[in-house]
């Protein structure tokens, strides 16, 4: 990115990162700071505990468990915590969300001339974040659990062209360095408020980069992770090595036939990641006595090239869906949020033909 570019992108994640920190804080149960009734949900009965919203401060997806009884479900689905849905609270998000060199991003990526909406959340992490084990994502199936692609799940594909005529999803991370950020440093699942320096080096090893296979996307597999060796995650490197030992065992890339390695993807602040939904991917941890890291996961899905069925943006919050709907956004964001409500578009797969009700779906 250019460097005014990155200035705008760090003042929208900060954003958004104060916006979620102030919203985790609140009080969910006193219907005080959330509007419960226009949620149409009832008021939580269980509060988060002190630790459990410590744990959340600085980062996203770590505000844990989720459930109707504490909202957490709730506020999800509504992307009413910012970090499920930055986009409808920062407006420079919004603007990159469905900008043309955006799109053409995911156009390039999944070989379609149309894209639609697949998810736009945070993907911050704290300083002392334990980063995320190997993992894909398949399809990303809709809230039903129809994926498009079910066709071609879980099994080798030698020819990339038959794995492209599939209707995939495109995953862009795009990462951002600290300006001058005051993020929470975890210890021992607690967090102190800390002022931390910027960090020049950009997303390496311990800056929460990420890491890639090469060719995993080909096997597509929806769970290409270390589940099957029942170990617990313990570090990077451990982590690489029963990955080799498990996983990888036995699995050439399926047009080299070389093998597959394990990859740490080492990147400049400003950095764009683009790789399709199937592929294996790692979060490394971040640096207790690091700034974290600033990103932002935005998804896109193409068209299946065999029915011409697009997989339902059944993430999209209903409010979007509505006004996407309604027409009442401009052109470009009704055509990208299109695939959240028509039916035709999607053959059927989507959570609820009515958006309105959409909450009682997880």
């Amino acid at each position: 990115m250019a460097p005014e570019a990155q200035r705008q992108w760090v003042a929208a994640l900060q954003e958004t990162q104060r916006l979620n920190d102030q919203v985790v804080q609140a009080d969910w149960t006193t219907g005080d700071a959330i509007d419960w009734p226009a949620l149409r949900v009832p008021t939580p009965t269980e509060e988060f505990t002190p630790e459990e919203k410590a744990m959340a401060l600085g980062g996203a997806q770590r505000l844990r468990p989720m459930s109707d009884d504490n909202g957490g479900w709730a506020m999800r689905l509504h992307g009413t915590l910012p970090e499920y849905f930055p986009s409808g609270h920062v407006g420079y998000l919004m603007f990159v969300l469905f900008h043309p060199q955006m799109l053409e991003l995911h156009r390039l990526c999944l070989g379609r001339d149309e894209v639609f909406f697949g998810t736009s959340q945070s993907n911050a992490k704290a300083a002392g974040d334990p980063g995320a084990r190997w993992h894909s994502h398949g399809g990303l199936c809709d809230g039903s659990g129809d994926a498009l692609n079910t066709g071609i799940n879980d099994r080798r594909l030698r020819d990339p062209d038959e794995y492209m005529a599939a209707g995939h999803c495109n995953l862009v991370l795009a990462c951002q360095s600290h300006a001058s950020a005051t993020f929470p440093v975890r210890h021992n699942h607690l967090a102190d408020e800390s002022c931390l320096p910027a960090d020049p080096a950009g997303f390496e090893g311990s800056s929460g980069c990420i890491n890639i296979i090469r060719g995993s996307h080909l096997y597509c597999d929806t769970a290409a992770d270390n589940s099957a060796l029942g170990i617990d995650y313990v570090g990077p490197e451990e982590e690489n090595a029963a990955m080799r030992r498990g996983w990888l065992s036995g699995k050439p890339h399926p047009v080299t036939g070389a093998p597959m390695e394990c990859e740490e993807v080492r990147l400049p602040p400003g950095s764009l990641v683009a790789c399709v939904s199937h592929a294996a991917h790692r979060v490394n941890p971040t640096a207790a006595a690091g700034p974290g890291r600033l990103a932002m996961s935005l998804f896109a899905h193409g068209a299946d090239a065999r029915t011409g069925h697009v997989q339902a943006g059944a993430s999209l919050p209903p409010l979007w869906t509505l006004r996407a709907m309604r027409r009442e956004l401009p052109e470009a964001a009704c055509e990208f949020f299109r695939n959240a409500h028509d039916r035709e578009l999607t053959g059927g797969r989507d959570a609820t033909q009515d958006p309105e009700s959409r909450v009682k779906l997880h």
